[in-house]
């Protein structure tokens, strides 16, 4: 693990985010948006979080982003937020191609039939930052608006927002009279409520200048995965994107089936539907990392899988960052979970790995940033 093999190839492919940083740090512009998308290395929160926290602390914290109550849902969600959920929920996840329909922004749905249910999300303060909320976007899918929504005011009052009826999915707004840390929704069925409501995902933005930086990440997840739900890029389109970041491919290069071409093929449909709707945004790939198969096996895909990235962005113009060699090539993640720093499955990292390596990926982003003049 050397500094100097921590870079960003095609590190133009970035100026245009920035340029935006520039434009923040002189208060020309107020706020700016990134967003994260990976699988189970990302679910868990630790990476993504120490990449927002160092953006952050630098350029402004303008809020949490996007969150969902991966918990409630009987997975594991970020290390910030504790969620629960009263009454019967059932959840959807992105992985599964009979669910994908109904899976949006965050990757997975939580929904119910009850005449009355609640989500709740306590935000624990596990981080130096203040992630309170002055504006709460509920991104959802409620039929016949079926269902209404409250969420209590930081006076006690309810809040009882209407329906912003959009490309196959509701947005409500909850503008709280005070900036509030938790979130407790609830949801009421009506008379006529026959079809279950689907809850997508929780978008917490503050008022201040600076960093919004979302994340998704699902334990399993592909490209291919986030390629099948319509409603993730619709839903995509709630956001104001500088920059997309993509970390996927290690579930591609486990799979015995393995194949480069369809590896490339999937990402680039993702990132160009991607930029679509955001065609501003710049796009950095992050290649998979080393890793054994069955805990003691070496697995020579991961090698074709980084190489298939690498020269995809190549022709395509796109930043990439080679985290396989970044960590240390072929091998190293025997040397990372002797220092701690990876799990005993050989694949993933444990929380302080995975900080190690956000902060590799934000220190080599600011390394390919322009000096100024």
């Amino acid at each position: 693990m050397k500094e100097e093999d921590n870079v960003i190839e095609q590190p133009q492919a970035l100026n245009s985010f920035f340029a935006v940083l520039d434009s923040v740090e002189k208060h020309s512009l107020h706020q700016a948006e990134v967003l994260h998308i990976g699988d189970s290395h990302l679910q868990a929160d630790f990476f993504p979080q120490q990449v927002r926290r160092r953006l952050q602390l630098q350029f402004g914290n303008a809020g949490r982003g996007l969150v969902f109550p991966y918990r409630a849902a009987k997975t594991n969600e970020s290390f910030l937020w504790q969620s629960s959920a009263r009454g019967q929920f059932a959840k959807r996840r992105l992985v599964t191609a009979s669910d994908s329909s109904q899976v949006g922004l965050a990757g997975m749905s939580f929904s119910t039939g009850d005449s009355s249910a609640t989500v709740s999300m306590l935000l624990n303060g596990r981080d130096s930052l203040d992630y309170s909320f002055s504006k709460l976007q509920v991104l959802c899918m409620n039929p016949n608006r079926s269902y209404n929504l409250s969420l209590p005011d930081s006076s006690g009052k309810a809040l009882f927002p209407e329906c912003n009826a959009l490309n196959g999915f509701c947005s409500y707004t909850f503008l709280p009279s005070a900036k509030t840390k938790n979130i407790q929704l609830e949801v009421l069925r009506g008379e006529k409520g026959k079809d279950p409501f689907n809850l997508h995902a929780f978008i917490l933005t503050d008022t201040a200048a600076g960093i919004i930086y979302h994340s998704v990440g699902i334990n399993g997840a592909e490209y291919r995965h986030y390629d099948q739900s319509e409603l993730f890029f619709k839903e995509s389109a709630m956001l104001n994107l500088s920059l997309l970041i993509f970390s996927l491919g290690t579930n591609e290069a486990y799979a015995r089936n393995f194949s480069t071409d369809s590896l490339v093929y999937y990402a680039d449909r993702v990132i160009s539907r991607l930029l679509s709707v955001h065609p501003r945004a710049a796009v950095l790939v992050t290649s998979p990392g080393d890793a054994l198969r069955a805990r003691k096996y070496k697995n020579p895909a991961n090698a074709k899988a980084v190489k298939a990235l690498q020269e995809y962005c190549a022709n395509k113009g796109y930043a990439f960052y080679n985290w396989y060699r970044a960590m240390g090539g072929a091998g190293s993640i025997k040397q990372w979970f002797t220092r701690g720093w990876a799990t005993k499955d050989k694949l993933h990292l444990t929380a302080a790995g995975y900080r190690l390596q956000g902060e590799m990926l934000y220190r080599a982003i600011m390394k390919a940033r322009p000096d100024k003049p």
